[in-house]
């Protein structure tokens, strides 16, 4: 994509690499690596922002910049950096309204949700995942998948019974492997 100057193109690499480096670092924390994790989250907020900054020079790449906004507030969260989460889902919100995608909205409610469940509003989380889920059925199974896991471990942090949980994660892993 650099060797060709093809600019959408390494917008979207810059996004995709940094979902990439994101997973990585949510594996090693998982695993109980916490420090790759941390060399891995900065390595995923870099290229997000890359993604961003390269959206924001190229006329036409709105929903492009959206979906960077996005994931780099997925990463703030991830990092703790609650402000930033939230200035970054308002701003993916207005591209995605202003280009009418529902897609988008339906991405930027599951990453609300998130962040509602980390500031423990566990009804609001739900609400928004829900209506995220509603957007992805029928239409895209791995995210539909994902939206389901975010609802099962809003479940979790909200102190839901164990068999409510466990139903959770049993219908996220049963939308993964359809």
């Amino acid at each position: 994509a650099v060797r060709w100057e093809d600019q959408r193109g390494q917008t979207q690499m810059y996004n995709f690499l940094g979902i990439v480096a994101l997973r990585q670092a949510e594996h090693c924390r998982a695993s109980g690596q916490p420090s790759q994790a941390t060399r891995f989250l900065d390595v995923a907020r870099g290229l997000l922002n890359d993604c961003v900054h390269l959206a924001q020079q190229n006329a036409g790449f709105q929903v492009l910049e959206g979906y960077g906004l996005k994931d780099r507030a997925v990463a703030a969260l991830a990092a703790g950096d609650v402000e930033s989460a939230t200035e970054d889902l308002a701003r993916a919100e207005e591209l995605f309204h202003a280009k009418k995608f529902s897609e988008g909205l339906a991405h930027v409610d599951r990453a609300r949700g998130m962040l509602e469940r980390q500031q423990s509003r566990f009804d609001e989380s739900l609400r928004l995942l829900q209506k995220a889920r509603q957007h992805f059925e029928g239409r895209e199974v791995v995210e539909l998948a994902r939206t389901q896991l975010e609802i099962a471990r809003t479940h979790r942090a909200g102190g839901k019974s164990k068999p409510v949980v466990r139903e959770a994660l049993r219908v996220a892993l049963g939308t993964a492997e359809s």
